[in-house]
């Protein structure tokens, strides 16, 4: 099978759906796939990083500018006829994006002109007022009913969307999505946790400086993250115990503003602040085997990545009742209401003290980490796959239009 994957966000970037694409395409390489991926081209030592990190992976980069909104984000010419070229040269059986703008477009416009089957993922709510904060739109009267319609345009173009979560996947429908939506969680190749000697613990601790007890936060350090909410029910342990130390791992816009928080706060020196770890070097950092626990306060996530491996290293879930989150947390940890700084707080007490409930819950995570298994989820995407290649296939060239109609939808250059 030869699988084309249209994304406005790849490496050197790493983000939840950075991960998730490179996830599924290791596993189609691994299973004999053809896998390229389009996407835009952020940096000129961006081909080499990537290489390095998936050998046998082909992709293309399209030009494009800075967005400005956002660091590393580029806007593509939507509409470029050397990736109809490459597609037909890949002989490409299968479409897939994964975000709604410049290059999913070209994906749309591409799988229209060659007659492919489409796919999307829908990983992200941008269009919450969460995330309309971050570019300074959330006060803009009608721009969430506005967003909703501009990422419906989207996925109403595909054959099948997919949603990593069912909580998604039912909002998507309440939203008036007419495409239809199929359930197919992220995926993660599984490995069993280092089982690291206290000395070893310790030299990791020395190295990041931290205590005995690590509170652990993964992600993009962004508003919509609600970190600061994590900072706050920290400062809270903190107030009873000097043992603890907080560590957020990940950059972002908000990553000075956060820092300054936890200054103004006075815990930062018990707030470790990493910045970015390239992802295999994070997995093989032994950061996951020495924390206590992963906590997020963000009422924004769809399906997060880091949950997922958290759980696979057996660490215990503190989150909140928003969105996808739910889903993922059950004998495996604790869910508190957005916002509540206090039963946060709490039930990080609960797990740095309680032995017996922290290696209960530990074994809880093991076990949910089993369901995102990249084997399992791969399969369901395999499946989906050759289901509508032999649907389209059966149905013909019903969706062909000519560059010339594409020229007209978006003007010519």
């Amino acid at each position: 099978m030869n699988i084309a994957i249209f994304t406005d966000t790849f490496l050197p970037r790493f983000d939840g759906v950075i991960t998730s694409i490179l996830n599924t395409a290791e596993e189609f390489i691994r299973r004999g796939n053809t896998v390229r991926v389009f996407a835009p081209r952020i940096r000129k030592n961006q081909d080499e990083m990537i290489r390095e990190y998936l050998p046998g992976l082909d992709f293309s980069l399209i030009p494009g500018v800075s967005a400005l909104f956002y660091p590393d984000f580029r806007v593509t010419v939507p509409v470029t006829p050397w990736v109809i070229r490459e597609l037909k040269k890949m002989q490409a059986d299968v479409i897939h994006f994964h975000t709604p703008f410049t290059m999913g477009m070209e994906g749309i416009l591409s799988s229209a002109y060659l007659s492919l089957p489409l796919i999307s993922t829908f990983h992200t709510y941008f269009i919450e007022p969460e995330y309309l904060k971050i570019v300074h739109l959330h006060r803009l009267p009608g721009i969430t009913r506005f967003g909703w319609a501009y990422s419906n345009f989207f996925h109403n173009m595909c054959d099948v969307t997919i949603s990593p979560s069912q909580y998604t996947a039912d909002e998507l429908i309440r939203k008036n999505l007419r495409c239809p939506v199929r359930v197919i969680s992220n995926g993660i190749p599984l490995r069993a946790s280092r089982d690291l000697s206290e000395e070893e613990k310790e030299e990791i601790r020395r190295k990041f400086g931290l205590k005995k007890n690590v509170m652990l936060f993964i992600g993009r350090v962004s508003v919509e993250k609600c970190i600061d909410v994590v900072m706050r029910a920290a400062a809270k342990i903190f107030q009873g115990r000097n043992d603890t130390t907080l560590l957020i791992v990940g950059d972002g816009p908000a990553f000075e503003q956060m820092k300054e928080l936890a200054k103004e706060m006075g815990i930062q020196e018990n707030t470790v602040f990493t910045g970015g770890i390239p992802h295999a070097q994070l997995i093989e950092s032994g950061i996951f085997e020495i924390s206590k626990f992963f906590v997020t306060a963000s009422t924004s996530e769809n399906q997060p990545m880091t949950i997922i491996e958290s759980s696979m290293f057996g660490l215990p879930i503190i989150g909140v009742n928003a969105k996808g989150i739910p889903e993922m947390i059950s004998d495996n940890g604790f869910i508190a209401e957005p916002g509540n700084e206090a039963e946060i707080a709490d039930y990080m007490q609960r797990l740095i003290e309680d032995d017996e409930l922290h290696k209960k819950m530990s074994k809880g995570s093991i076990r949910k980490g089993q369901e995102y298994d990249i084997v399992k989820t791969t399969d369901q995407m395999e499946k989906l796959y050759e289901v509508l290649i032999k649907k389209v296939k059966r149905q013909g060239k019903r969706r062909r239009i000519s560059l010339k109609t594409l020229y007209k939808i978006l003007g010519k250059r």
